[in-house]
């Protein structure tokens, strides 16, 4: 799994099936640990751009990786996400009050 640096957490594209809300503007990148598509929205695009050595991961290898960094005493930082990933949650909470998109 391996890496150093920030790591921006994205949904698989399998995750969009049907009628479920993506995000305007996503573009699909693959996963830097396993090569699954996922969605990266456009405020996690700009973390990407402005972040030298950050990678996408799918949530998967995500928290796969979250737990190798603890079982060998690592640290883990989490940063909080940027208010323009907010606003984009936010949109995807209330498409999922009212049935979707």
């Amino acid at each position: 799994m391996g890496g150093s640096g920030l790591a921006i957490v994205a949904m698989p594209m399998s995750a969009f099936t049907g009628k479920k809300y993506r995000v305007p503007g996503s573009v699909v990148d693959y996963c830097a640990a396993c090569k699954t598509p996922v969605s990266v929205s456009p405020s996690s695009q700009k973390v990407l751009a402005g972040t030298p050595g950050s990678r996408v991961l799918c949530v998967d290898c995500a928290m796969a990786s979250v737990r190798a960094a603890e079982d060998s005493g690592d640290s883990v930082e989490e940063i909080p996400p940027t208010p323009e990933q907010i606003t984009e949650i936010e949109a995807w909470r209330r498409s999922h009050k009212g049935g979707g998109q």
